[in-house]
């Protein structure tokens, strides 16, 4: 014998008492002295009953209960601006087979889909009408927004570039604008143009999620400039004072 559902206490006990001398008394466990009690919970149980003449008879039972229902959920944010999160719904205890219903949704499966940033309330029934409510909820991961900041160098000189992308980047593929092309995997890499002009730099960022983002930015290499001077005297004894000057273009 069990009760429906954990900690229900919803089962009786049906004695039938055959020989000795009638009538009977009855002594239960639970304080008891009828002959079959009820609204009983899970549990041992055991009665005394005496007949007429004085002579005694015990008998026990025990009331079983299934383990309380419970819900697991194995769920996935949406990414990559997608309607692609997803929500598993586990269920344990109770009494099998289980049924889901999901408010506000057309679907009685425990296993959903294609699912956008939101909370999802889901109600379980098992075989005996235990029921259990329970929610999840799903929030959108950001999506990678690519950037970089760049310090240009003349040319013959090195150029550096700062990724300043958001997100959960993992990987950068930039491309410095040169024919023939030239790649680099670096999160902030360098190089050096030999000539001058303007490029157009791309960096493509991928996130842990695989979402891909692209910037694109035009930078000017400007020539390197010549610096001279000149100095009176040029030569002397020491001591001697050398002043110096900056030769005007």
């Amino acid at each position: 014998t069990s009760v429906l559902c954990n900690g229900d206490c919803d089962v009786y006990i049906d004695l039938n008492v055959t020989g000795g001398s009638p009538s009977y008394s009855y002594s239960w466990s639970n304080g008891d002295t009828i002959e079959d009690p009820d609204s009983l919970c899970a549990g041992s149980y055991s009665v005394e009953i005496l007949d007429y003449d004085s002579c005694k008879k015990t008998y026990s039972t025990d009331i079983l209960q299934p383990d309380s229902l419970s819900i697991t959920f194995n769920s996935s944010n949406p990414n990559c601006e997608i309607d692609n999160g997803s929500i598993a719904a586990i269920s344990n205890g109770g009494t099998s087979p289980y049924t889901y219903i999901w408010s506000g949704l057309n679907n009685t499966m425990s296993n959903l889909s294609g699912l956008s940033d939101s909370l999802y309330k889901v109600t379980i029934t098992d075989q005996n009408n235990c029921k259990i409510v329970d929610s999840v909820l799903l929030i959108a991961e950001p999506a990678p927004i690519a950037g970089f900041d760049q310090i240009i160098g003349c040319s013959g000189d090195s150029s550096l570039f700062e990724d300043t992308s958001s997100g959960y980047i993992v990987s950068w593929l930039w491309d410095f604008g040169v024919f023939p092309q030239v790649l680099s995997n670096d999160e902030m890499p360098s190089y050096i143009y030999s000539d001058t002009g303007d490029y157009n730099v791309s960096l493509i960022v991928s996130d842990s999620f695989g979402c891909n983002d692209t910037v694109l930015k035009a930078v000017a290499v400007k020539p390197s400039s010549e610096v001279s001077f000149s100095m009176e005297p040029d030569s002397g004894c020491s001591p001697v004072q050398i002043d110096f000057y900056q030769d005007m273009p």
